[in-house]
C-alpha cells in the first residue's frame, strides 16, 4: 500500500488537532471546575441541573418570604406584648379604684391615667411595620384599622389574614384581624353576662353568671327583681283604715308570699282576716268535659270571667288543649297553664286548668257552663289559692299586725269588706323574652325570700347578689355579646368621673375586671398563635436551609469536575500531545533523499 507524505501530513494534524481539542476541554474543566461547559458535554445532567436550579431558586424565594413574614410576626408580637402590659397596669389601677377609702378627686385621677393608657393602646393597636402597612388592619394594610370618633373608637379594616407561601405546600398568616383581637371579645364570661341596672340605689352587688347544665340554657334574656315588703290599699275600700309599709323582722321567716288582710265589721265589732293570695286550680275529668259536642263554659279566677268556646269536634286530646289555652291567652295571656293527664282510650282523660298569676281577690278557679249546665260541663268551685293565716282577729287602730316574718299596722276605721293587700320582701326572676316567670316556679306566686350570697339558680345557671338590696333593685342576665376593649376601658373611665359610689361603682368595676380579663385571655390567645407559626417558620426556615444545601450538593454532582481526575487527565493528554507533536517532527523529517 502505497502512503504518500500527504496522507501522513494530513492523518497527523487531525490527530494533534483532535488532541489538541480534548487538551482544551480538560483545561477549561479545570480552570472554571465545571464538568459540563455545554449541554453537549452530557445532555441528561444538564437537563437535571436545570431542575435542580429551578428548584433552588424557589427554595431561596420561600426562604425569604419566610424572612420577611418572621419580620413581620414579631413586630405583632412586640406589639401585643405591650398591650399585654397595658391592661395589666390597667386591671391593676381598677382594682385600686375599689378601694372605699378614695376621694373622688383620687378616681378622677385614676380616670385621667386610664384615659392616658386609652389612647396608648389605640397607638399599639394602629402599630405599622417597616414597609408603612399596619399590622391589624386585615387584607386594608394601608387602611389605619381604628379610629376614634367622639369617644368610640370603631374598626375600618377587615377580617382578612395575609398569607405567605412558606414552602410549596403550606401559607402562614403573617396578620391578623384587629377586629377579632380588640373588637371581639365575649363580655361575662363567654356565654352569659350578668350586671346590675344603672338605677339601682341598694348595696346588691352580683356575681358572674356559672353555667350548671348547657342543655337548660334557652339563650333568652331575664331581670332579677327585687321588691321590698309594700302594701295597698284595695281601689274599692270606703273606710279610712291606712296601712303602714311593712318592715321584715325576722328574715328567715319571711315566706314571699303575697297576703290579702280583709276586714269585717258586725255592728261595733271590727275583726280581719289575713289570707295568702296564690293560685288555685280547677280539674275536669272528661266524663263532665265532652269535648266532642260544641258548647262554651266560663273560666273565673278574681272575677275575670274568661270564656271558652268549643266550636266543634276536636281530633285528639292535644288539640282539645290547644283550644283552651288560646281562648284563655286572648283576655289575660299568661294568666292560666292548661295541661291534661291520661288518654280518652284509657278512660281516664282530665283536663286541668291552673292559675299562675296571682289576682287582686281569690284566685281559686272556678268553671261553670254559660246557660247552666251543657255538654256535660260540671259547674265548679275549684281549689282556692290561698290558705288561712290570720283569722277574725280583733281591729285596733294602730296595732301592730305581725306574720310571714313583717310587721306593719292599720290605722283609722276600715269599713266592711275593706281589703289590703301585702307583698313579701323578695324577688322574681322573669324570662324577658317571653315574658315568663322563672322563679318561684309557676303555679307558685310572689317571690323569692333574698339571701344575701345565696345562690339563685334558673334555666342551667347560677349566680348570687350579696349585699342589702332596695326595693325596685334589678339585674339582668343575658347571653354574653362581643364589646371591644375600647368600650370597657371607657366605661370604666366614666364610672369612675361618676358621682354615684357603693355597689352601684363596685358593680360597673367588677364587670369592668370581668371583661378586662376576657380580653387579657384574647390577646394572650393571639399572642400563642404568633408564637406558633413563628416556630412554624423557624422549622420551615432549617429545613429550608438544609434542602438548599441539598440542591447545591447535588448540582455539583452533576456539573461539577473532579479536580483529581481533571489534573490527572490534563497531564496525560498533555504528555500525549508533545508525544504526538515529537512523532510528527520525526516522522515528517523523513524522506528517501536522505538516504541517497
Amino acid at each position: 500500500m502505497r502512503i504518500s507524505s500527504s496522507t501522513i501530513y494530513d492523518s497527523n494534524v487531525a490527530s494533534l488537532g483532535q488532541q489538541q481539542t480534548v487538551l482544551l476541554k480538560t483545561q477549561q474543566q479545570v480552570s472554571t471546575g465545571r464538568r459540563i461547559q455545554t449541554a453537549s458535554d452530557d445532555p441528561v445532567a444538564a437537563a437535571r441541573a436545570v431542575s435542580v436550579n429551578q428548584a433552588d431558586a424557589m427554595n431561596t424565594q420561600y426562604a425569604g418570604n419566610r424572612s420577611a413574614a418572621r419580620n413581620t410576626l414579631s413586630l405583632a408580637e412586640s406589639n401585643l406584648q405591650s398591650v399585654t402590659s397595658l391592661l395589666h397596669d390597667v386591671h391593676t389601677t381598677t382594682v385600686n379604684a375599689g378601694n372605699g377609702s378614695l376621694t373622688a378627686a383620687d378616681r378622677r385621677t385614676m380616670a385621667t391615667e386610664l384615659s392616658g393608657r386609652l389612647q396608648e393602646l389605640v397607638g399599639l393597636a394602629n402599630s405599622t411595620d417597616g414597609a408603612g402597612n399596619y399590622l391589624f388592619s386585615g387584607f386594608q394594610s394601608k387602611t389605619q384599622p381604628f379610629v376614634d370618633v367622639a369617644g368610640v373608637t370603631s374598626y375600618n379594616g377587615d377580617d382578612g389574614q395575609r398569607l405567605v407561601q412558606a414552602n410549596a405546600g403550606r401559607q402562614i398568616s403573617s396578620s391578623d384581624s384587629g377586629a377579632d383581637m380588640f373588637m371581639r371579645i365575649k363580655n361575662g364570661n363567654g356565654t352569659l353576662l350578668a350586671q346590675a341596672s344603672a338605677a339601682n340605689t341598694g348595696g346588691g352587688i352580683i356575681s358572674s353568671a356559672a353555667v350548671i347544665n348547657p342543655a337548660l340554657l334557652t339563650g333568652n334574656s331575664y331581670t332579677i327583681a327585687y321588691n321590698g315588703p309594700t302594701a295597698t290599699p284595695a281601689a274599692g275600700n270606703t273606710g279610712t283604715g291606712t296601712i303602714s309599709t311593712p318592715t321584715v323582722i325576722n328574715q328567715a321567716a319571711v315566706t314571699s308570699k303575697d297576703y290579702s288582710v280583709a276586714f269585717t265589721v258586725a255592728g261595733p265589732v271590727t275583726t280581719y282576716d289575713v289570707t295568702e293570695l296564690s293560685v288555685g286550680s280547677n280539674t275536669q275529668a272528661i266524663t263532665s268535659l265532652n269535648f266532642t259536642v260544641p258548647g262554651t263554659f266560663r273560666v273565673d279566677a278574681a272575677v275575670e270571667n274568661d270564656l271558652v268556646t268549643l266550636t266543634g269536634v276536636y281530633a285528639n286530646e292535644a288539640a282539645l288543649v290547644a283550644k283552651i289555652q288560646a281562648d284563655l291567652d286572648v283576655d289575660l295571656p299568661g294568666t292560666f297553664t292548661v295541661t291534661s293527664t291520661g288518654s280518652v282510650a284509657a278512660a281516664n282523660f282530665a283536663v286541668s286548668i291552673a292559675r299562675v298569676a296571682a289576682g287582686t281577690g281569690s284566685t281559686a278557679v272556678t268553671v261553670s257552663a254559660v246557660g247552666g249546665t251543657a255538654n256535660g260541663i260540671v259547674n265548679s268551685a275549684g281549689v282556692a289559692g290561698g290558705a288561712s293565716v290570720l283569722a277574725g282577729q280583733p281591729y285596733v287602730s294602730g296595732q301592730t299586725i305581725s306574720f310571714g316574718g313583717m310587721q306593719f299596722n292599720v290605722q283609722g276605721v276600715p269599713s266592711n269588706a275593706d281589703n289590703f293587700t301585702v307583698l313579701s320582701p323578695g324577688y322574681k326572676v322573669t324570662n324577658t323574652t317571653t315574658a315568663a316567670v322563672v322563679l318561684p316556679v309557676p303555679p307558685v306566686t310572689g317571690r323569692v325570700p333574698y339571701v344575701s350570697g345565696q345562690a339563685i339558680s334558673f334555666d342551667g345557671m347560677q349566680l348570687s347578689v350579696q349585699g342589702t338590696m332596695t326595693s325596685g333593685d334589678s339585674f339582668t342576665v343575658s347571653s354574653s355579646t362581643n364589646e371591644s376593649i375600647f368600650k370597657t376601658i371607657s366605661d370604666l373611665i366614666t364610672a369612675l368621673n361618676g358621682t354615684v359610689v357603693g355597689a352601684s361603682l363596685t358593680n360597673s368595676l367588677n364587670r369592668g375586671l370581668n371583661h378586662l380579663d376576657n380580653a387579657l385571655n384574647n390577646v394572650l390567645t393571639t399572642q400563642s398563635s404568633l408564637g406558633l407559626r413563628l416556630q412554624e417558620i423557624d422549622a420551615l426556615q432549617t429545613a429550608g436551609e438544609d434542602l438548599g444545601l441539598q440542591y447545591k450538593q447535588t448540582l455539583s454532582e452533576l456539573q461539577d469536575a473532579d479536580p483529581f481526575k481533571a489534573y490527572s487527565d490534563l497531564t496525560q493528554q498533555n504528555a500525549a500531545l508533545q508525544a504526538s507533536l515529537k512523532s510528527f517532527a520525526a516522522v515528517s523529517n523523513l524522506s528517501l533523499f536522505s538516504y541517497m
